[in-house]
């Protein structure tokens, strides 16, 4: 982990995509204490909302490009509208000192198994000793080690942007190493100044070569990144939230006859 000296020299972009312009409560008030933070610590940061555009892999690569077309900011730092976190999950991965660290928040789902529980419960688990055993999360383990270093950061395969930072030296070595990624965005996705940065398809879905696994653009972002080399890693210690709608079912006969 860097001194916390080093957050002077830390200028965050935050970009959050959205195509409805919605953002949920968990995240405006996470954001407000990330404000908070900046301000008590001295460092600037710039919060970038995103709307109108239902195609994500392409709001993430523009929000990339206006990233990179403003020297001022030091890390690019995905945070999706529907994440909750404590201001210290965002100082953490600011003084990583990783190029690519992520934090990781559960799935939407109860993660109760399909082909039911493989052992009863026992009597007075909570909610929380549940999650623990069955909560899913969009990350996949490196094979082989996977031991979480003294810092708690560990590296990964595959890490969400949800909750993500990068530093600008990543998208300047991917530009260099992946010319052929470079596009020209359509007319109709933005002002003509704005066209004119140059855009790359990081963010863009994929297929493994090698399995033809089909990988999202988050974790197609981590191939690329580590086929020129570089590390992702995660924080294992902070805890996010992942805010959604959820339908609640219930049989009120079977309850009252199993009661």
């Amino acid at each position: 982990m860097l001194d916390i000296t080093a957050l002077k020299d830390i200028r965050p972009f935050i970009a959050t995509p959205s195509y409805n312009g919605a953002m949920s409560s968990t995240y405006v008030r996470s954001l407000l204490g990330l404000v908070n933070l900046a301000w008590s610590h001295g460092f600037a940061m710039q919060t970038r909302f995103l709307d109108g555009d239902s195609l994500i892999p392409r709001a993430r690569n523009r929000l990339v490009a206006e990233f990179m077309a403003d020297a001022r900011w030091t890390h690019l730092f995905w945070i999706d509208a529907d994440i909750g976190f404590e201001p210290e999950a965002a100082l953490r991965l600011l003084l990583a000192g990783r190029e690519v660290v992520a934090g990781v928040y559960p799935l939407k789902s109860d993660g109760w198994p399909a082909e039911g529980l493989r052992a009863p419960l026992p009597a007075g688990s909570t909610r929380e000793e549940f999650e623990v055993r069955h909560a899913r999360f969009p990350a996949n383990a490196l094979e082989g080690d996977r031991t979480v270093d003294a810092d708690g950061f560990v590296e990964v395969l595959d890490a969400p942007t949800g909750f993500m930072l990068i530093a600008r030296t990543v998208f300047e070595r991917l530009a260099a190493a992946c010319p052929e990624l470079r596009y020209t965005p359509d007319a109709a996705t933005g002002d003509l100044a704005s066209r004119a940065w140059p855009h790359y398809r990081f963010f863009d879905v994929m297929a493994e070569p090698d399995n033809g696994r089909y990988l999202s653009e988050d974790y197609a972002f981590c191939r690329r990144w580590q086929s020129v080399g570089g590390k992702v890693f995660i924080d294992a210690r902070s805890r996010l939230t992942h805010q959604g709608l959820r339908t609640y079912t219930g049989d009120f006969g079977r309850a009252l006859a199993a009661r």
